[in-house]
Protein backbone atom coordinates (compact mmCIF):
# COMPACT_ATOMS: atom_id res chain seq x y z
CA UNK A 1 0.00 0.00 0.00
CA UNK A 2 2.52 2.47 1.47
CA UNK A 3 4.82 1.62 -2.15
CA UNK A 4 1.35 2.22 -4.46
CA UNK A 5 0.71 5.66 -2.41
CA UNK A 6 4.63 6.82 -3.40
CA UNK A 7 3.95 5.83 -6.72
CA UNK A 8 0.85 8.04 -7.12
CA UNK A 9 2.52 10.83 -5.43
CA UNK A 10 5.86 10.60 -7.89
CA UNK A 11 2.92 10.55 -10.80
CA UNK A 12 1.49 13.49 -9.25
CA UNK A 13 4.29 15.36 -8.95
CA UNK A 14 5.69 14.67 -12.41
CA UNK A 15 2.26 15.54 -13.92
CA UNK A 16 1.97 18.79 -12.09
CA UNK A 17 6.10 19.27 -12.99
CA UNK A 18 4.88 18.92 -16.74
CA UNK A 19 2.32 21.35 -17.01
CA UNK A 20 4.47 23.92 -14.85
CA UNK A 21 7.29 23.12 -17.12
CA UNK A 22 5.06 23.57 -20.24
CA UNK A 23 3.29 26.57 -18.64
CA UNK A 24 6.13 28.27 -18.30
CA UNK A 25 8.36 27.57 -21.34
CA UNK A 26 4.93 28.74 -24.00
CA UNK A 27 5.11 32.22 -21.62
CA UNK A 28 8.52 32.38 -22.64
CA UNK A 29 9.09 31.21 -25.99
CA UNK A 30 6.18 30.79 -27.53
CA UNK A 31 3.24 32.31 -26.68
CA UNK A 32 -0.30 31.25 -26.69
CA UNK A 33 -2.88 33.67 -27.82
CA UNK A 34 -5.42 33.50 -24.82
CA UNK A 35 -9.11 33.88 -26.34
CA UNK A 36 -11.90 32.72 -24.69
CA UNK A 37 -15.30 32.88 -26.14
CA UNK A 38 -17.86 33.08 -23.33
CA UNK A 39 -20.30 31.29 -25.48
CA UNK A 40 -23.40 29.16 -23.96
CA UNK A 41 -26.85 28.06 -25.66
CA UNK A 42 -29.97 29.55 -26.69
CA UNK A 43 -33.78 28.04 -27.31
CA UNK A 44 -33.03 28.42 -31.05
CA UNK A 45 -30.66 25.88 -30.95
CA UNK A 46 -27.84 27.59 -31.58
CA UNK A 47 -24.71 29.04 -29.44
CA UNK A 48 -25.41 32.25 -27.96
CA UNK A 49 -23.40 35.37 -26.29
CA UNK A 50 -23.66 34.89 -22.35
CA UNK A 51 -24.95 38.03 -21.40
CA UNK A 52 -23.34 41.13 -18.72
CA UNK A 53 -19.77 39.57 -19.06
CA UNK A 54 -16.50 40.93 -19.02
CA UNK A 55 -13.31 38.84 -19.80
CA UNK A 56 -10.30 39.24 -20.53
CA UNK A 57 -8.44 38.80 -24.54
CA UNK A 58 -4.46 38.48 -24.44
CA UNK A 59 -1.83 37.96 -27.44
CA UNK A 60 1.39 38.83 -28.28
CA UNK A 61 0.28 42.09 -29.76
CA UNK A 62 -2.90 43.45 -27.58
CA UNK A 63 -4.15 42.71 -24.36
CA UNK A 64 -7.81 43.86 -24.10
CA UNK A 65 -11.27 43.61 -22.42
CA UNK A 66 -14.27 42.28 -24.43
CA UNK A 67 -17.74 42.71 -23.03
CA UNK A 68 -21.28 41.36 -24.03
CA UNK A 69 -23.84 43.04 -22.45
CA UNK A 70 -27.48 42.56 -21.38
CA UNK A 71 -28.59 40.69 -24.68
CA UNK A 72 -25.63 39.41 -25.43
CA UNK A 73 -24.34 41.65 -28.16
CA UNK A 74 -20.48 42.90 -28.42
CA UNK A 75 -21.14 46.48 -27.01
CA UNK A 76 -20.26 48.42 -23.51
CA UNK A 77 -23.48 49.81 -23.55
CA UNK A 78 -26.83 48.28 -22.29
CA UNK A 79 -28.73 47.18 -25.64
CA UNK A 80 -31.18 49.93 -26.61
CA UNK A 81 -35.22 49.21 -26.66
CA UNK A 82 -36.91 47.60 -29.12
CA UNK A 83 -38.70 50.39 -30.13
CA UNK A 84 -36.63 52.92 -31.56
CA UNK A 85 -36.02 57.01 -31.36
CA UNK A 86 -37.51 58.71 -34.03
CA UNK A 87 -35.15 58.97 -36.90
CA UNK A 88 -32.68 56.62 -35.63
CA UNK A 89 -31.41 54.08 -38.58
CA UNK A 90 -30.29 50.95 -36.97
CA UNK A 91 -27.59 48.34 -38.57
CA UNK A 92 -27.86 45.04 -37.62
CA UNK A 93 -24.37 42.94 -37.61
CA UNK A 94 -24.31 39.24 -38.33
CA UNK A 95 -21.52 36.91 -38.23
CA UNK A 96 -18.45 35.15 -36.49
CA UNK A 97 -15.57 36.77 -34.44
CA UNK A 98 -14.28 38.95 -36.83
CA UNK A 99 -17.50 41.02 -36.23
CA UNK A 100 -17.46 40.06 -32.76
CA UNK A 101 -14.00 42.18 -32.77
CA UNK A 102 -12.01 39.39 -30.44
CA UNK A 103 -8.54 40.68 -29.96
CA UNK A 104 -9.49 44.67 -30.18
CA UNK A 105 -11.35 46.88 -27.72
CA UNK A 106 -14.52 48.26 -28.18
CA UNK A 107 -13.36 51.83 -29.89
CA UNK A 108 -11.64 49.87 -32.40
CA UNK A 109 -14.18 47.19 -33.11
CA UNK A 110 -16.13 47.10 -36.32
CA UNK A 111 -19.15 47.66 -34.72
CA UNK A 112 -18.10 51.19 -32.72
CA UNK A 113 -15.98 51.86 -35.71
CA UNK A 114 -18.85 51.85 -38.53
CA UNK A 115 -21.13 53.61 -36.10
CA UNK A 116 -18.95 56.62 -34.86
CA UNK A 117 -18.17 57.32 -38.51
CA UNK A 118 -21.96 57.13 -39.56
CA UNK A 119 -22.37 59.69 -36.72
CA UNK A 120 -19.64 61.78 -37.93
CA UNK A 121 -21.15 62.10 -41.15
CA UNK A 122 -24.39 63.21 -39.82
CA UNK A 123 -26.68 59.74 -39.23
CA UNK A 124 -28.17 59.02 -36.26
CA UNK A 125 -27.84 55.55 -36.25
CA UNK A 126 -27.16 52.66 -33.67
CA UNK A 127 -25.18 49.14 -34.79
CA UNK A 128 -26.15 46.29 -33.58
CA UNK A 129 -23.69 43.56 -33.04
CA UNK A 130 -25.10 39.73 -33.15
CA UNK A 131 -22.13 37.95 -33.94
CA UNK A 132 -21.44 35.06 -32.26
CA UNK A 133 -17.71 33.45 -32.17
CA UNK A 134 -17.55 30.48 -34.65
CA UNK A 135 -21.13 30.91 -36.62
CA UNK A 136 -20.93 30.12 -40.20
CA UNK A 137 -23.60 31.17 -42.41
CA UNK A 138 -26.48 28.74 -40.98
CA UNK A 139 -26.67 29.86 -37.67
CA UNK A 140 -25.98 33.34 -38.98
CA UNK A 141 -29.76 32.72 -40.91
CA UNK A 142 -31.67 31.26 -37.41
CA UNK A 143 -29.98 34.53 -36.00
CA UNK A 144 -31.39 37.00 -38.33
CA UNK A 145 -34.88 35.11 -38.25
CA UNK A 146 -34.43 34.26 -34.40
CA UNK A 147 -32.88 37.51 -32.56
CA UNK A 148 -32.36 40.54 -35.31
CA UNK A 149 -36.18 40.52 -36.59
CA UNK A 150 -37.48 42.07 -33.54
CA UNK A 151 -35.39 44.96 -34.16
CA UNK A 152 -36.16 45.87 -36.99
CA UNK A 153 -32.97 46.92 -38.72
CA UNK A 154 -32.79 49.38 -41.72
CA UNK A 155 -29.41 47.85 -43.16
CA UNK A 156 -27.80 43.97 -42.42
CA UNK A 157 -24.55 43.17 -42.70
CA UNK A 158 -23.29 39.37 -43.06
CA UNK A 159 -19.51 38.40 -43.06
CA UNK A 160 -18.40 36.01 -45.00
CA UNK A 161 -15.50 34.27 -44.17
CA UNK A 162 -13.33 31.13 -45.28
CA UNK A 163 -14.41 28.89 -42.32
CA UNK A 164 -18.12 29.10 -43.51
CA UNK A 165 -18.24 26.24 -46.07
CA UNK A 166 -16.92 24.03 -43.22
CA UNK A 167 -19.18 25.43 -40.74
CA UNK A 168 -21.90 25.12 -43.20
CA UNK A 169 -22.39 21.49 -43.52
CA UNK A 170 -20.74 20.83 -40.19
CA UNK A 171 -23.98 22.20 -38.26
CA UNK A 172 -26.39 20.35 -40.13
CA UNK A 173 -29.04 22.44 -39.47
CA UNK A 174 -30.24 23.26 -43.22
CA UNK A 175 -29.64 20.52 -46.34
CA UNK A 176 -31.40 21.01 -49.92
CA UNK A 177 -33.74 19.15 -51.09
CA UNK A 178 -34.46 19.27 -54.72
CA UNK A 179 -32.81 22.43 -54.96
CA UNK A 180 -34.65 24.06 -51.61
CA UNK A 181 -33.11 25.24 -48.81
CA UNK A 182 -34.92 23.30 -45.68
CA UNK A 183 -34.58 23.39 -42.32
CA UNK A 184 -33.36 20.03 -40.37
CA UNK A 185 -34.78 21.22 -37.20
CA UNK A 186 -31.60 19.49 -35.76
CA UNK A 187 -30.02 22.12 -33.00
CA UNK A 188 -26.40 22.55 -33.26
CA UNK A 189 -24.26 23.13 -29.75
CA UNK A 190 -21.03 21.84 -29.46
CA UNK A 191 -19.27 21.74 -26.66
CA UNK A 192 -22.11 24.04 -24.74
CA UNK A 193 -23.10 21.96 -21.82
CA UNK A 194 -19.95 20.90 -20.59
CA UNK A 195 -18.48 24.49 -21.10
CA UNK A 196 -21.62 25.98 -19.04
CA UNK A 197 -21.09 23.23 -16.23
CA UNK A 198 -17.17 24.61 -16.10
CA UNK A 199 -17.86 28.36 -16.59
CA UNK A 200 -19.50 28.05 -12.91
CA UNK A 201 -16.30 28.23 -11.29
CA UNK A 202 -14.13 30.76 -11.13
CA UNK A 203 -11.18 28.79 -11.55
CA UNK A 204 -12.14 27.82 -14.39
CA UNK A 205 -12.46 31.50 -15.73
CA UNK A 206 -9.05 32.37 -14.78
CA UNK A 207 -7.84 29.61 -16.90
CA UNK A 208 -9.63 30.23 -19.88
CA UNK A 209 -8.15 33.74 -19.39
CA UNK A 210 -4.65 33.62 -18.23
CA UNK A 211 -3.22 29.78 -19.18
CA UNK A 212 -1.48 29.38 -22.27
CA UNK A 213 -0.99 25.39 -22.22
CA UNK A 214 -4.76 24.78 -21.42
CA UNK A 215 -5.59 27.36 -24.60
CA UNK A 216 -3.05 25.34 -26.72
CA UNK A 217 -4.08 21.99 -26.07
CA UNK A 218 -7.89 23.52 -26.50
CA UNK A 219 -7.25 25.37 -29.77
CA UNK A 220 -5.68 21.97 -31.06
CA UNK A 221 -8.47 19.74 -29.78
CA UNK A 222 -11.17 21.95 -31.17
CA UNK A 223 -9.60 21.98 -34.93
CA UNK A 224 -9.22 18.30 -34.37
CA UNK A 225 -12.89 17.38 -33.45
CA UNK A 226 -14.16 19.87 -36.02
CA UNK A 227 -12.26 18.13 -38.43
CA UNK A 228 -13.34 14.69 -37.47
CA UNK A 229 -17.02 16.02 -37.68
CA UNK A 230 -16.66 16.96 -40.99
CA UNK A 231 -14.89 13.65 -42.24
CA UNK A 232 -18.08 11.89 -40.17
CA UNK A 233 -20.57 13.83 -41.70
CA UNK A 234 -19.06 12.94 -45.54
CA UNK A 235 -18.05 16.37 -46.23
CA UNK A 236 -15.81 14.54 -48.73
CA UNK A 237 -18.68 13.12 -50.50
CA UNK A 238 -20.81 16.17 -50.36
CA UNK A 239 -18.11 18.04 -52.50
CA UNK A 240 -17.69 15.56 -54.96
CA UNK A 241 -21.44 16.41 -55.62
CA UNK A 242 -21.40 20.30 -56.64
CA UNK A 243 -19.62 21.21 -59.62
CA UNK A 244 -16.50 22.71 -59.44
CA UNK A 245 -16.06 26.16 -57.69
CA UNK A 246 -15.91 29.14 -60.21
CA UNK A 247 -13.63 31.24 -58.59
CA UNK A 248 -10.51 31.27 -59.00
CA UNK A 249 -7.99 28.45 -59.05
CA UNK A 250 -7.08 27.91 -55.11
CA UNK A 251 -3.55 26.50 -56.10
CA UNK A 252 -2.55 29.90 -57.73
CA UNK A 253 -2.64 31.46 -53.89
CA UNK A 254 -0.42 30.99 -50.95
CA UNK A 255 -2.76 30.04 -48.10
CA UNK A 256 -0.59 28.55 -44.94
CA UNK A 257 -2.35 26.04 -43.28
CA UNK A 258 -5.63 26.11 -45.56
CA UNK A 259 -6.96 23.33 -47.38
CA UNK A 260 -8.28 23.32 -50.45
CA UNK A 261 -11.78 25.07 -51.31
CA UNK A 262 -14.28 22.43 -50.87
CA UNK A 263 -17.97 21.87 -50.11
CA UNK A 264 -20.82 22.63 -50.85
CA UNK A 265 -21.35 25.73 -52.92
CA UNK A 266 -24.82 25.14 -53.42
CA UNK A 267 -25.55 24.98 -49.93
CA UNK A 268 -23.89 28.52 -49.48
CA UNK A 269 -25.67 30.24 -51.80
CA UNK A 270 -28.80 29.03 -51.06
CA UNK A 271 -27.81 30.09 -47.11
CA UNK A 272 -26.81 33.42 -48.09
CA UNK A 273 -30.15 33.85 -50.59
CA UNK A 274 -32.75 33.18 -47.60
CA UNK A 275 -30.69 35.36 -45.36
CA UNK A 276 -30.99 38.03 -47.91
CA UNK A 277 -34.34 37.32 -47.83
CA UNK A 278 -35.32 37.33 -44.41
CA UNK A 279 -33.46 40.84 -43.89
CA UNK A 280 -35.44 42.29 -46.99
CA UNK A 281 -39.31 40.64 -45.61
CA UNK A 282 -37.63 42.62 -42.54
CA UNK A 283 -37.59 45.81 -44.23
CA UNK A 284 -34.00 46.04 -44.34
CA UNK A 285 -31.16 46.18 -46.78
CA UNK A 286 -28.77 42.86 -47.25
CA UNK A 287 -24.92 43.25 -48.06
CA UNK A 288 -22.49 40.95 -47.91
CA UNK A 289 -19.21 41.17 -45.92
CA UNK A 290 -16.08 39.90 -47.82
CA UNK A 291 -13.17 38.93 -45.07
CA UNK A 292 -10.00 38.53 -47.00
CA UNK A 293 -7.88 36.07 -46.12
CA UNK A 294 -4.45 36.30 -45.05
CA UNK A 295 -1.56 34.89 -47.94
CA UNK A 296 1.19 37.31 -46.74
CA UNK A 297 1.66 40.48 -44.90
CA UNK A 298 1.00 41.89 -48.61
CA UNK A 299 -0.98 39.68 -50.21
CA UNK A 300 -4.95 39.38 -49.49
CA UNK A 301 -7.40 36.92 -50.86
CA UNK A 302 -11.06 36.98 -51.06
CA UNK A 303 -12.98 34.36 -49.89
CA UNK A 304 -16.12 35.23 -51.56
CA UNK A 305 -14.55 35.30 -55.08
CA UNK A 306 -12.15 31.84 -54.00
CA UNK A 307 -15.49 29.96 -52.85
CA UNK A 308 -18.62 31.36 -54.56
CA UNK A 309 -17.03 33.41 -57.43
CA UNK A 310 -19.49 36.01 -58.69
CA UNK A 311 -22.64 36.72 -56.90
CA UNK A 312 -24.68 38.48 -59.56
CA UNK A 313 -27.93 40.13 -57.24
CA UNK A 314 -26.05 40.44 -53.94
CA UNK A 315 -24.73 43.71 -52.57
CA UNK A 316 -21.08 43.49 -51.67
CA UNK A 317 -18.17 44.69 -49.45
CA UNK A 318 -14.77 43.86 -49.04
CA UNK A 319 -12.03 45.47 -46.97
CA UNK A 320 -9.56 43.69 -49.48
CA UNK A 321 -8.54 47.56 -51.25
CA UNK A 322 -8.18 48.94 -47.43
CA UNK A 323 -5.73 46.23 -46.34
CA UNK A 324 -3.98 46.33 -49.77
CA UNK A 325 -3.53 49.93 -49.65
CA UNK A 326 -2.32 49.59 -46.14
CA UNK A 327 0.17 46.19 -46.06
CA UNK A 328 3.30 46.80 -45.83
CA UNK A 329 6.07 43.85 -45.11
CA UNK A 330 7.12 44.98 -41.80
CA UNK A 331 3.27 45.48 -40.86
CA UNK A 332 1.54 42.78 -39.32
CA UNK A 333 -2.52 43.45 -39.79
CA UNK A 334 -4.74 41.89 -37.57
CA UNK A 335 -7.15 39.03 -39.30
Amino acid sequence: MAKTRRLALIGIAAIGYSLVFGETFLRAFKPEPLVPRYVTGSSDGIRANMTDVAFRQWTPEVDVTVRYNDRGMRDDRPAPPLTRVAGECRVALVGDSYFVGFESDYPHSFAYQLESRLAKSGVSVRVLDFAVSGFGTAEDLIVLQKRVAPWRPDVVIMSWHASDPDDNFRSGLFRLDGGQLVATGKSFLPGVSVSDVLMRYRAYRWLIENSHIYSAVRERSGRFFKALLVSIRGYGRAAAAVPPDTGPDPATFDLPERDPPVGNPALDLALLQASRAASQAMGAQFLLFDVPIYSSRTRFVSPQRLYLGDLPGFATVSALPTFEAVARPDRKLQL
